[in-house]
């Protein structure tokens, strides 16, 4: 696509280009999240997750840029990430600009609603100019249709869903799940401490790197359309003797709540098969409806734990819930692979005695 010309609040002229990975950085100025900033940029991820760039430059040098992130086959939800500006380019309208850029494609494409988050004051007046409100803690949202309809549409039924692995164009799929208001559980994604008026967004990219390489799983509930209406993660351990226990997290939309149970059944046939022998699941105390949906996938409360989570003024008990899973547990690493533990040489040494 062509480069784009605009005039600035200042009559200064800037070109707004559109970059694609594999792209160019100017110099890391164009970011990402690090953990993801090589695969991303080089375009590892672009089977599944479409990233496009928007930067402008003022007289071939780089003025801003931002980037949003939709599902490669549907791009109908997305993310806003990283909107800068250069310091010498401010207060001149450069991420204004962007921001009009990117929603014209994203509009233009199918799209039907964005999230982003910002905890600074005047870019929250920029993104409200721009359509953007609050949703959920510094949360922000932008949707084409009224924000109530699109609540009451997006994740409604629409057929049967089908358990499958995440991948990574779930990351925005993810951000509208558990960005909705219900179900209202305080412990919203345990793993990532994420509670009840915690915005989610980058949660996705942490846990789907915590589970590579048989860490863990990330299983979604997928409807034919292929959004996201469930979620279920589960992380092992991370020491050689409690690498047999896995703690697990779940979110299902109100519309689909009757195949959660199938979801946490799918999660638990899956630890199994990778060595885990016991799923911990906590539950916040008030929170009796995620609790019944546990002991119906076969879990039992092994413990609670008192005034574990402060609710605004109050105090809550969380209830850990313990799934017994019939594979012996088996160990996934050796004991050497974990840190501080002793090696084999380390052992033959101290039998040989000192000198």
């Amino acid at each position: 696509m062509a480069p784009e010309r605009v005039t600035l609040r200042n009559g200064e002229r800037m070109q707004i280009e559109r970059l694609l990975p594999p792209m160019d950085t100017f110099g890391g100025r164009v970011r990402t999240w690090d953990p993801l900033q090589d695969d991303l940029f080089s375009g590892a991820l672009a089977e599944t997750l479409y990233t496009p760039h928007f930067v402008g430059t003022i007289d071939g040098e780089y003025a801003g840029s931002l980037g949003y992130y939709v599902p490669t086959d549907t791009r109908d939800v997305g993310i806003v990430e990283f909107v800068a500006t250069d310091d010498r380019h401010r207060r001149k309208g450069v991420a204004d600009a962007l921001m009009s850029r990117m929603l014209r494609e994203f509009v233009a494409n199918g799209g039907q609603a964005l999230h982003l988050c910002t905890t600074n004051p005047v870019a929250g007046h920029l993104y409200e100019n721009h359509g953007f409100w609050y949703r959920v803690g510094d949360g922000m949202r932008y949707s084409v249709v009224d924000a109530d309809e699109f609540d009451a549409t997006y994740l409604a039924f629409d057929g049967e869903p089908v358990v499958r692995d995440a991948v990574w164009g779930d990351l925005p799929r993810a951000a509208i799940l558990y960005n909705m208001r219900e179900p209202v559980w305080l412990l919203k994604e345990v793993l990532d401490d994420c509670l009840r008026d915690t915005r989610y967004e980058y949660h996705f990219a942490r846990l789907k790197l915590r589970v590579a390489n048989a860490q863990g799983a990330m299983l979604v509930l997928a409807t034919p359309k292929n959004r996201v209406v469930g979620q279920a993660v589960f992380v092992r351990r991370d020491t050689f003797p409690q690498q047999h226990v896995a703690t697990l997290s779940l979110r299902v939309a109100p519309a689909y709540m009757e195949h959660a149970v199938s979801l946490l059944r799918a999660a638990a046939d899956r630890a199994g098969a990778i060595g885990v022998s016991v799923l911990e699941f906590p539950i916040a105390a008030p929170d009796d409806d995620l609790a019944a949906i546990a002991r119906a996938a076969g879990f039992t409360e092994a413990a609670r734990l008192p005034n574990r989570i402060r609710d605004g003024e109050a105090w809550v008990d969380v209830c850990l819930y313990e799934l017994v899973l019939d594979p012996p547990a088996r160990a996934f690493h050796e004991s050497k692979t974990y840190y501080a533990n002793r090696h084999p040489w380390h052992v033959e040494r101290i039998a040989e005695g000192p000198g």
